[in-house]
């Protein structure tokens, strides 16, 4: 057996990706990078997470949900996931019908990648006070896994009150997609599950936990305790 093909059994080779502007036009950005995602699909690739970036040229792809449903219809086995939505930028029901709608285009291959987002710049024209913003983070952290798995939005907090409201839509896996966040840690960590976890099982944190290292894990996702 080669060195290629023992790597191969033993890994999952996925892309981490920002659409950045270029000289050519929009719809063709666009349309290169799903030609690309395509191949990466027939090619055998595990996986394709898409960074959420606004107001910056590093980023044409502001909205990762669009990209991704197109993504959805043009892939049948690559597994494909936000990296990540920054919640406290969403309203949470319109995030949640969006997970859900992605979660079901794609027949279950959804990776639901979650942050609160750490630019200054990005958090002020969204109205977003970064320094409430774990709080506003596992508030929505709480909605989105209670009301995957009844259907309902019911959830009163120190940010978010709702009750009784009929979401009409729920995730393609049960009992929600695999999620977790990037981070930089020396130890797996309570409440943060990697990206390789299935299903992933989320408990409330207030502070980000110190870190000092690296952790990666097989799918190419970052591990497991939050940084920013």
């Amino acid at each position: 057996m080669t060195q290629a093909t023992t790597l191969n059994s033993t890994l999952d080779f996925g892309l981490f990706d920002w659409i950045e502007w270029d000289k050519s036009a929009p719809n063709d950005i666009f349309e290169n990078r799903l030609r690309m995602l395509e191949y990466a699909d027939h090619s055998g690739f595990h996986s394709y997470h898409l960074a959420e970036h606004h107001l910056t040229p590093l980023s044409v792809s502001p909205s990762p949900a669009v990209f991704l449903a197109a993504a959805a219809q043009r892939t049948s086995k690559l597994r494909l996931g936000p990296l990540v939505f920054l919640l406290p930028f969403y309203n949470p029901i319109r995030l949640y019908h969006e997970i859900c709608m992605l979660d079901n285009l794609s027949n279950g291959r959804l990776d639901l990648g979650v942050g609160r987002g750490v630019s200054p710049i990005e958090a002020e024209e969204f109205d977003v006070d970064l320094d409430i913003s774990w709080e506003v983070f596992n508030e929505q952290m709480d909605m989105l896994t209670n009301s995957f798995t009844t259907g309902l939005l019911n959830y009163k907090g120190k940010h978010y009150n709702y009750e009784d409201l009929e979401l009409w839509i729920r995730p393609y896996q049960k009992p929600y997609p695999r999620s977790g966040m990037p981070a930089i840690t020396s130890r797996p960590c309570r409440g943060w599950p990697s990206m390789a976890s299935t299903p992933a099982t989320y408990s409330p944190t207030t502070q980000p936990p110190r870190s000092t290292s690296t952790s990666t894990s097989g799918s190419g996702m970052l591990s497991e305790c939050p940084t920013g």
